[in-house]
């Protein structure tokens, strides 16, 4: 009796979230202590079944980042803070990110985190009722309810586990060096088993971006034919390099060459899968959507299950195809099941197919078919019981024991083709493993509007290698392939929403405001503002008249500032969003001569923080305040810090600045009202140049 052979890929991705040197997110280092030994080291315990892993290269390093310590995320950040040191605005934070994950699963079940969490509910007063132990007990909770079931038998976790509460600082030090212990033994988990010869490890392209798109985004319209796009982007030569620098990471990291890709989201044209070949990989994946949209009216449902060739101008790919329920039932069905009956489930869905495919084509053929089974490897086991723990060992014990079933890599489910089974096609249909077609990631406004700013960037950038040194194009280059990734276009449009998705739309544009830094071109303004509508913006209220402040960093009488425009960062909810948490109004005016800014913050600065107001038209100035120093920085000087007659600046109830008129504005500059529009966003970033608290967009003042 023959058995049906399955082929289980479980992908591994997280996007690029450092900027300078922070991560503005955490999910590398979560997912990390958390799922990405768990799933490979339970599959361990059972040396019979094979299994493949894709990790992106993305990933990769910033697992490296965090070993060695060369940068952190903006929880580390918040969790290593000591508590009785937290300001307002650190608690704030903290309230708003150290509830992020699924809360009947990592909140309730622990008493002490569940009692944070309902009083945290509390009308919004936690910030002023907890106490320092509170807050210490919720600095360690977050990090700890993210360990996964392997690293929680750890003597020292479990002794975390059973305190409970009345947490040290010393419990969350030692916490935090387990977690990059444990992120320490992701890539020698994967070279182990790989060596072992139980798991195959497959690549994706570096910054995981949608290759067709980048080929051309008139790709999308085989499967989107009316819907309106943006102006055609089209650097092939992009996909090719995401895909030849992200082996060449993945061979740094794990000491051989991958043999397949899963293209990111599933994503296929010809053009990307002959990119492919010409980097050298043999085997691809995608969903069966994909094979019945290139097979059109000749499809079977059981073509699913066997390999196919696709011929492209670079030679020949084998393709695999996804069965879309069978995975989708682990990633968003079995969570809620009995675990044993989950895996039953599984098991009795394989043995239809056997039958299926015995029944119609023979029992011969299954020395050819395979079932792929593909999704995402970390996402779902935060909604199973255990961190999905007693569900995959259940899931791997039938693939193991069942005499009807063996398990395959992909690599070896792709290589053993047989004519009578196996097609070969010269073209495939351009689509994803999400509606077979790209809409997810281009078509709505906010998706098109992203395109168009990636587009005029990369423009730019070759527009400057007739000037530019290789290393500086290179340079732009890089912080463009970051914003080539799919994440950044997965939150625009309506289809997805997140607690983080003004940080994903601040990270692409940031990308690609880099890129002109880097090349020294002026940044267009449109990067400085949300592509992503919220439906809140500024609330600025205009000067009214003169301004004529002492700059001492007092409030010595309100007559001061009566006349000056302000903006309400905690009202407006837009520009501001994460800055709202330590500033709250900025005032503004002019006297004829100078032009004066105060700002009210919620908190002091700390040593390494500093206030910039970053000026981006009508000259492009960055002005950096800490409470003892003042730094200029100017744009058309070829950005050379220097300092400048005239401006004052004090810090003591608020921050006060004041800049000559001139050092900002020209008459030419003048509307024909007489008034002039500045515009400028105001951040607190450390002394090493890290936002710590970014705006969102910028400010359009007028200045009477």
């Amino acid at each position: 009796m023959l058995p049906l052979r399955v082929a289980v890929l479980w992908h591994q991705h997280q996007p690029y979230y450092k900027k300078e040197s922070e991560f503005i997110m955490p999910w590398v280092r979560l997912h990390g202590t958390k799922d990405y030994v768990d799933v490979p080291a339970i599959l361990e315990d059972y040396p019979g079944v094979k299994q493949t892993f894709n990790l992106v290269p993305s990933l990769l390093l910033q697992l490296d980042d965090y070993i060695s310590g060369s940068a952190q995320d903006n929880v580390q950040r918040l969790t290593m803070i000591p508590a009785s040191d937290l300001f307002d605005a650190d608690k704030n934070a903290i309230l708003k990110n150290f509830f992020l994950c699924h809360v009947d699963k990592m909140v309730l079940p622990y008493p002490r985190y569940r009692e944070l969490f309902e009083r945290s509910r509390d009308g919004g007063q936690a910030t002023a009722a907890f106490k320092v132990e509170d807050w210490r007990d919720l600095q360690v909770w977050y990090n700890l309810t993210w360990l996964g079931p392997r690293s929680r038998k750890r003597a020292d976790v479990q002794a975390l586990f059973a305190k409970g509460r009345n947490f040290s600082e010393e419990d969350k030090a030692l916490l935090m060096t387990i977690h990059k212990q444990i992120l320490s033994e992701v890539a020698p988990t994967y070279k182990r088993l790989y060596d072992q010869g139980q798991i195959e490890i497959s690549v994706s392209p570096k910054f995981h971006p949608i290759l067709p798109l980048l080929c051309d985004t008139f790709a999308a319209r085989e499967s989107m034919p009316d819907t309106p796009l943006p102006d055609r982007f089209k650097f092939p030569q992009d996909a090719d390099h995401q895909i030849q620098s992200g082996i060449e990471i993945f061979q740094e990291a794990l000491g051989h060459r991958p043999q397949g890709m899963w293209p990111s989201e599933g994503s296929v044209s010809d053009e990307a899968l002959a990119f492919m070949v010409k980097n050298g990989l043999k085997w691809a994946a995608t969903d069966e959507q994909i094979l019945e949209g290139t097979m059109g009216s000749g499809y079977n449902w059981l073509d699913r299950y066997f390999p196919h060739t696709v011929q492209t101008k670079s030679g020949e790919i084998s393709m695999l195809f996804r069965d879309h329920n069978l995975s989708d039932a682990i990633g968003f069905i079995y969570s809620n099941w009995n675990p044993f009956d989950a895996a039953a489930n599984f098991r009795e869905r394989l043995i239809h197919i056997r039958t299926e495919l015995v029944r119609q084509r023979g029992e011969e053929c299954l020395k050819y078919a395979v079932v792929p089974v593909i999704l995402d490897g970390e996402n779902c086991w935060e909604y199973y019981e255990q961190n999905g723990e007693p569900f995959l060992r259940n899931f791997f014990r039938e693939l193991s024991e069942h005499p009807e079933l063996t398990t395959v890599t992909c690599a070896e489910a792709a290589e053993v083709k047989h004519p009578e089974y196996s097609r070969s096609f010269i073209h495939i249909y351009a689509g994803s493993w999400i509606n077979h077609n790209f809409r997810i990631w281009i078509g709505h406004p906010e998706d098109n509007h992203a395109w168009g700013l990636l587009k005029a960037a990369r423009e730019m950038v070759e527009q400057q290698k007739r000037h530019l040194p290789m290393q500086t194009i290179n340079d732009a280059m890089e912080s463009l392939y970051v914003a080539e990734g799919s994440d950044w276009f997965w939150w625009y449009g309506d289809e997805h929403v997140s607690a983080n998705q003004a940080d994903f739309d601040l990270l692409f544009r940031w990308y690609v405001q880099e890129a002109y830094r880097i090349c020294n071109v002026s940044v267009p303004d449109d990067l400085f503002k949300p592509v992503i509508h919220s439906g809140a913006w500024h609330l600025i209220i205009p000067q009214r008249g003169a301004v004529h402040p002492t700059i001492d960093g007092a409030v010595t009488s309100e007559q001061e500032w009566e006349n000056a425009g302000y903006y309400d960062a905690v009202l407006s909810g837009g520009a501001m969003h994460q800055a709202t948490d330590i500033f709250k109004r900025l005032y503004f005016g002019q006297d004829g001569n100078m032009i004066y800014f105060r700002c009210d913050i919620n908190r002091p600065l700390r040593d390494n923080e500093q206030i910039e107001f970053y000026f981006i038209a009508p000259r492009q100035v960055s002005i950096k305040q800490s409470p003892t120093s003042l730094t200029i920085q100017t744009y058309f000087t070829s950005g050379v810090a220097t300092t400048f007659p005239n401006c004052s600046f004090a810090y003591a109830e608020v921050f006060e600045l004041s800049v000559p008129q001139s050092f900002v504005f020209s008459e030419s500059d003048r509307r024909k009202d007489g008034t002039f529009e500045l515009k400028l966003r105001v951040h607190v970033t450390s002394q090493s140049g890290t936002n710590i608290y970014p705006t969102q967009g910028s400010l359009e003042l007028v200045f009477t």
